[in-house]
């Protein structure tokens, strides 16, 4: 098993799409240097998966195909809180 960081840029409203093992546990997410960065545990030997995550700013409106998220945590960015969702899959949901 190996932790791995992946960096979400400091956008609101944009969606992030990683390869990364299908069954990998998301750990947390935190700003690391003014950067929004995600950590996951995984099996590097597990199939490689691609997830997408979703950052929103308080207040925004969510877009009814972007419904089934997962609320993964929040983090304030300057004077600002960004709140990252993974969306949920059917593939994921059988899992």
């Amino acid at each position: 098993m190996q932790i791995f960081k992946y960096k979400l840029e400091p956008y609101y409203h944009t969606i992030f799409k990683f390869n990364i093992p299908k069954h990998a546990k998301i750990l947390t997410v935190q700003l690391q240097n003014d950067i929004i960065c995600l950590w996951v545990l995984c099996n590097s030997d597990d199939t490689d998966n691609y997830r997408t995550f979703l950052i929103y700013g308080t207040d925004t409106v969510i877009h009814p195909e972007n419904y089934h998220m997962e609320y993964i945590g929040s983090v304030q960015q300057y004077t600002s809180i960004c709140h990252v969702f993974e969306k949920i899959t059917s593939e994921k949901n059988k899992c």
